[in-house]
């Protein structure tokens, strides 16, 4: 039942239901207090026959975007990326859907659509940031639906290869930067002798460089756990090379940094050397330097052995050298 009451020249609508927790709201005019009670009534009786709000049915997917956007994906270390994967939802015919029409085959052609465009690990990265929404407007906001995303097939990921860089690859390296004397050179070198990845060297302060302890604090991982990087002598040299007047290290940018190295691979001659590859070198470096497992991991942030041995590569032919001295 509504009752509607100009309250010092404002009209204030309340409505009450047997079973459900009394609402009211303040309203300039009566005609906005009417309208409003009678829109609350019907929420209330298709929740008393349903179940459920019957009506959130009709909201399509670029409401529940924005809402994700706006009360999730903000509190989220990650959300830069999550809001460019949600743009690229909302550029596609399902953003103007209503959510309770969009189907597992609208979603699974969609998918299909995008492999010949887009990487496998792409395409699973943006299925489950919607999965994820789809998911917390079913527990957490009342849609009485299914998830769409739940039952679609993903595409396999291809995996990549993960190698050391070969002698050559490293002395064309050594030349391009002796040739060009940038910044890319001090981050590239600091990548081999620190493995951090290029987001934590972006992010690296200097308040996070003790000189006491010659050790750089990585507080943004991610794994979201804090450690301490022990610095060699070449990587201090980097430090020492760097002039910034920022309280960022290297004052730069990840995409500034892929964009550099992609320019630079191209003019060195190995078009194949990734620059996630720096951090494989330097965990088998790691390992040839005689590092236990405790020690290697405490630098590179692996929870399991498993993860770590993906990325540890022995130098064959330092191995050679080691047996034929027995």
């Amino acid at each position: 039942m509504a009752s509607i009451q100009k309250v010092k020249g404002k009209w204030v609508a309340q409505v009450c239901k047997v079973g459900f927790p009394r609402r009211s709201k303040t309203f300039l005019s009566k005609s906005h207090a009417v309208s409003w009670s009678k829109s609350v009534e019907f929420q209330l009786e298709q929740n008393r026959v349903y179940g459920y709000d019957k009506t959130l049915l009709n909201d399509k997917l670029s409401t529940l975007i924005d809402r994700y956007q706006a009360t999730k994906s903000v509190f989220k270390r990650s959300y830069d990326k999550e809001v460019y994967i949600l743009r690229k939802w909302k550029a596609t015919p399902l953003v103007h859907m209503r959510v309770g029409d969009i189907t597992v085959t609208m979603v699974s052609s969609l998918v299909d659509r995008w492999k010949s465009e887009i990487k496998p690990a792409s395409i699973r990265n943006y299925c489950a940031v919607l999965r994820h929404i789809f998911n917390v407007a079913i527990n957490e906001w009342g849609y009485n639906i299914d998830n769409p995303v739940s039952k679609v097939q993903m595409p396999k990921l291809t995996e990549t290869p993960i190698r050391r860089l070969s002698r050559d690859e490293l002395e064309r390296l050594k030349k391009i930067f002796i040739e060009r004397q940038t910044k890319m050179r001090w981050i590239v070198s600091f990548a081999m002798e620190t493995g951090m990845r290029r987001g934590e060297i972006v992010n690296l302060k200097w308040d996070d460089i003790d000189r006491t302890k010659n050790t750089a604090r990585v507080s943004e991982s991610k794994a979201g756990r804090v450690r301490f990087i022990p610095l060699t002598p070449t990587a201090l040299e980097c430090l020492e090379s760097v002039t910034t007047q920022s309280e960022y290290v290297f004052d730069t940018t990840n995409n500034a940094i892929a964009c550099a190295w992609k320019k630079l691979r191209v003019k060195a001659g190995i078009k194949s050397v990734r620059f996630h590859d720096f951090r494989h070198e330097a965990i088998s470096r790691f390992f040839e330097k005689g590092l236990t497992i405790p020690e290697v991991a405490s630098i590179s942030g692996h929870s399991t052995p498993q993860m770590l041995f993906r990325y540890a590569h022995a130098d064959q032919s330092k191995i050679a050298e080691k047996l034929a001295s027995w």
